[in-house]
């Protein structure tokens, strides 16, 4: 595969360990009210982690899940665009 058959990226993306599918798993079921999106990041020191996308409101969240840190990340709502919508 060329860069330009993947879209300019020159790599695969990884593939999830167990550990990281089962924490982004059950955290997924964290979504809704004060918590807009869950992910897998990575630490400062490059250890896998589950970011947790939350309004400052938040109520306390786990410090880890699967074995993994959570990282929570305040942010603002984290909605969908409308397809038939103005563009921004």
């Amino acid at each position: 595969m060329t860069d330009d058959d993947a879209g300019g990226l020159a790599e695969p993306a990884e593939t999830l360990t167990e550990q990281e599918s089962a924490a982004l798993s059950e955290a997924s079921a964290w979504v809704g009210g004060e918590i807009s999106a869950v992910g897998l990041g990575r630490t400062d020191d490059g250890a896998p982690c589950v970011l947790v996308y939350a309004s400052p409101q938040a109520d306390d969240l786990p410090t880890e899940v699967s074995g993994l840190p959570v990282q929570v990340v305040i942010s603002d709502p984290i909605l969908a665009l409308d397809e038939d919508g103005p563009e921004a």
